[in-house]
Parts: C-alpha cells; structure tokens; sequence
C-alpha cells in the first residue's frame, strides 16, 4: 500500500500567515532565512547605533537621552517582529503534526522548551490531509537552506569536538607573568 501524498497549495498559503503548514524542511529554512535576516539587521542597526552616538558630541543631553529611547524603541520593534514571525513557524510546523497552535506555550516551560524544540524538528508530519489542510511543497530554495544548516550544525560539532580535544590535551596555560619573562628580555 503507496501512501499518496498530495501537494495542493492554496490561493491563502502565505508563507508568514499562522495558517497553514510547514514540513521540517520549511520549518529549518524558513527558520535559518528568519534568523540570519535578524542577524544583518541587528548589525545594522549596531553599526547605525555606533555611527550615530551622540555622546562623544557636545550637544545638549536632551537629543542624546531621545535618540537613546528611539534606539531602545527600535530594538523592541525587531525583538516583538522576531518573536512573531518565530511563533508563526513554530504554529504552522505545529499544524503539519496536526496540532492546535496553542502547543506553542510549552516553549515558556524550562527543560520543556528544549524538547519541545527538537520534538518540531525531528516529528514527522501528516503526510495526508488533516485539519489544517494540505501538505505544503517545501520549495527548492527552503530545502537548499535546510539541508545548508543541518551541514552547518554538524561541522559545528565535529570543530567544537575537536577543539574541546585540542585544548584538553595541550600543557596547561603558564600564568601572564611568567609569559611575559620568557618572551621578551625586559622582565
């Protein structure tokens, strides 16, 4: 018995909408395209940030004290944008397992939220219809990005492994002082 699986995408599957649904590979995509567009944007504002300090200027406090609330007001903005357009992942890749969007709380429990976080990433989902609809084609450039990021992850492993092995087998680490005697012939 061949299990059908059926790819009907719908006039309202947005990709950034709570409805619908996100295989693994969606999820990981569109989890890597979120978090690296924070992480540019972030830089970005840093960069701005530091460019634009007025303390370093002799102006009046009033124009520093404003545009460090309009910074903090603008972190905010990308901080509650980041944490929705996140929560709309998490919902839909839900919605692939055929659960409520309301399972997204257990991420405010500890210990829970870190199992929570690899049941999404590791649970299959319906592979047929179920009440959050069609099974949605995961696009070439999100399983590009997917399987980039699980590459990623484990060179991560093997290079933080190895490292780990590196520093643990080295001589231990002479103090500062004696350093500085051995290196040059002033001390």
């Amino acid at each position: 018995m061949t299990a059908e699986y059926n790819f009907y995408p719908t006039e309202t599957d947005h990709p950034l909408s709570m409805r619908g649904r996100f295989s693994r590979l969606s999820y990981i995509g569109w989890n890597g395209l979120l978090n690296c567009i924070a992480f540019f944007i972030l830089v970005i504002f840093s960069l701005l940030m530091g460019s634009f300090n007025m303390q370093s200027t002799p102006q009046s406090y009033s124009i520093t004290g404003m545009w460090d609330q309009l910074a903090s007001i603008g972190l905010l903005i990308l901080t509650l944008l980041y944490a929705y357009f996140n929560l709309v992942l998490i919902v839909r890749r839900l919605h692939d397992r055929n659960h409520s969007g309301w399972w997204a709380l257990l991420l405010f429990l500890p210990l829970v939220n870190f199992l929570f976080m690899i049941y999404l990433l590791f649970a299959a989902g319906d592979a047929g219809i179920n009440r959050f609809g069609h099974p949605r084609r995961t696009l070439l450039w999100e399983k590009t990005v997917a399987w980039l990021l699980i590459a990623l992850v484990i060179l991560s492993f093997f290079v933080s492994r190895s490292t780990w092995i590196y520093l643990s087998e080295s001589q231990p680490i002479e103090i500062p002082r004696e350093v500085l005697q051995k290196a040059t012939p002033y001390f």
